[in-house]
């Protein structure tokens, strides 16, 4: 399981894979938490690490894991994912390795994520493999969340400083952070938004 820093780890898995190991029945020596490795009886592990930079992907390569889960895909760049899509291997005949991801629709790599796993359209000239159907997207929001109260939640993402953040955390609405503009979508009453009918035409006077 990885994210991109280890205070983020820290601040969130980490802290509940002790009481969850217990409430599994593991052995209190289960979890190493010099190494963030949790021990199973079958002799499977789950390891926890972070990709801070692209020189933290060096520590993964040459390992083999059977699943790779991400937290806040978007997070990361595309290069750092298929770099770890590329530790997934298994020498069990028959068994395909799995990733998989969860995230918010905001940060770096939105636009990425965005085109794979939502749009399914990347660019074919440079993802000439790409194959959509290798690609599932679950999208829930908090209306799907049973543990929170909805009004106070709410209150909280509307006081979010702009308009395409409190659509993306409110909503799940994929929009590219870094647009020009906070309400910018890829189309309009169903037409690209760079197909114009009328160009504006402006007068200039020479001096």
């Amino acid at each position: 399981l990885v994210r991109r820093s280890f205070p983020e780890l820290r601040d969130s898995h980490l802290n509940w894979v002790p009481f969850e190991a217990e409430q599994m029945g593991l052995a209190k020596d289960a979890w190493h938490s010099t190494n963030y490795t949790l021990r199973f009886p079958n002799h499977s592990t789950l390891r926890f690490a972070q990709v801070e930079d692209d020189a933290s992907l060096t520590k993964l390569l040459g390992s083999e894991y059977e699943l790779a889960l991400i937290d806040e895909l978007t997070t990361f760049t595309y290069r750092q994912f298929a770099f770890l899509a590329t530790s997934l291997r298994s020498p069990i005949p028959g068994f395909k390795p799995l990733l998989r991801a969860g995230t918010n629709p905001i940060g770096v790599g939105t636009a990425w994520v965005k085109a794979f796993f939502i749009d399914k359209n990347p660019d074919p000239e440079e993802f000439e493999d790409y194959d959509p159907s290798e690609y599932a997207t679950i999208t829930c929001n908090m209306d799907d969340n049973p543990h929170v109260d909805p009004t106070n939640y709410a209150k909280m993402f509307a006081n979010l400083p702009s308009k395409a953040l409190r659509e993306a955390l409110r909503h799940g609405k994929w929009v590219v952070e870094g647009q020009m503009f906070e309400d910018w979508a890829e189309s309009k009453d169903g037409r690209p938004w760079h197909v114009i009918d009328t160009m504006p035409t402006y007068k200039g006077k020479s001096i």
